[in-house]
């Protein structure tokens, strides 16, 4: 659906939304009204990229009492980003190889010089010392380095094919909060390389402080996601949950790869990878084409044996709308021939060895049904 001209706002409808906000350029503003930042996280968590795309970040910032502070926050938060995308860096290098050990490091050392000649923005040294740190459960921040090199070089590690920030404003800043906000994303914008999108609340008015984002700005449609938030729920615990919501960080996924915020997907991803009976056979975060013309996002994937294993938290599947939707989709997938096995993230943590045998028994069910059908 084509975006509408309202007078001199620009209504953005969610359908075109993740398309809109790719076309920003990299540096640029476009500030985003909407009611609810709950509904951009959904459409983040459903888009399915390449390596070769730009990468979609969801980035609460999370104090804004000064801009000086704003813009140190900012700094830890994206290299928290960062170690969490750890080992799949820089979208096409996986660094689960490393060890610090003198041919880790002869190796790390190429890996450097191989990235920085193929990308003239990359800093040898700052690979090696984050690949260091990170390797060892701490994060990329080096004091030898200011802030501004600080987040070029972690915005190249999440995506060297650029980023799109999206940037929740918080309902109940104060004027002083907002005008340190307004600064902070004008910093980010100067010194990330990055499109940035600060998402106002649709209640603020024109005026200052950020009156000088709201120039030009887009408004974004209301989505069936963001009225269904809070459904059934107390205003309290409404409320409570959309604070949750703006304060949690978000990244789109990336196809072949495994969620960098979620330590579970890549937990059992490592393992069935390095498993001698499952390594070949499943992928990860891959498409479906259903008979029904949809093309649902899926967690692992074994195309030969028809079999979508789907690896689910409660943060992201325990609302209504979500849970609905999610039985839906099994269902179009059943109909298309694929069996469906979901797990939840508490099994994974409480036995690992019984969540991941639960995949195990399907993939051996699976092999001896298509042997049985061979025979006959």
């Amino acid at each position: 659906m084509e975006s509408i001209k309202n007078g001199t706002e620009e209504i953005v409808e969610p359908s075109e939304f993740l398309q809109r906000v790719t076309g920003v350029p990299d540096g640029q503003i476009q500030a985003m009204r909407l009611r609810n930042p709950h509904s951009v996280q959904v459409l983040i968590e459903d888009h399915l990229g390449t390596h070769e795309e730009r990468r979609f970040i969801f980035f609460p910032l999370r104090n804004v009492i000064t801009a000086v502070e704003g813009v140190s926050q900012l700094n830890y938060e994206l290299a928290s980003l960062v170690r969490s995308a750890w080992p799949f860096w820089f979208g096409d290098r996986d660094f689960g190889w490393y060890r610090d050990d003198p041919l880790g490091n002869e190796r790390l050392y190429e890996e450097a010089r191989d990235l920085a000649l193929s990308d003239d923005r990359v800093t040898p040294s700052w690979v090696i010392q984050a690949v260091h740190l990170a390797a060892g459960g701490a994060l990329p921040i080096m004091s030898s380095l200011d802030s501004a090199a600080q987040v070029a070089q972690g915005c190249l590690a999440l995506s060297r094919h650029g980023i799109v920030f999206l940037i929740p404003f918080e309902p109940g800043w104060i004027p002083s909060e907002r005008q340190s906000a307004v600064s902070v994303v004008e910093w980010l914008a100067r010194n990330s390389g990055a499109a940035v999108i600060p998402l106002i609340p649709m209640e603020w008015a024109e005026s200052d402080p950020v009156d000088r984002l709201l120039f030009r700005a887009w408004t974004l449609a209301e989505s069936d996601v963001s009225q269904e938030l809070g459904m059934g729920q107390s205003a309290e615990s409404a409320h409570s949950l959309t604070e949750q919501i703006i304060r949690t960080p978000g990244m789109s996924r990336v196809m072949g790869s495994p969620h960098p915020l979620s330590e579970v997907e890549k937990r059992v991803w490592a393992y069935l990878t390095s498993d001698p009976d499952m390594a070949q056979l499943f992928r990860c975060n891959q498409t479906v084409i259903t008979v029904f013309g949809t093309q649902p996002r899926v967690d692992l994937l074994w195309p030969d044996g028809r079999i979508v294993v789907e690896l689910d938290g409660y943060a992201d599947h325990g609302m209504r709308e979500a849970f609905e939707r999610d039985r839906h989709r099994d269902y179009e997938l059943l109909m298309s021939g694929y069996q469906v096995l979901r797990i939840t993230n508490d099994e994974i943590h409480r036995d690992f060895e019984a969540a991941i045998g639960k995949i195990r028994d399907l993939v051996v069910l699976k092999k001896s049904i298509k042997s049985g059908e061979q025979r006959q």
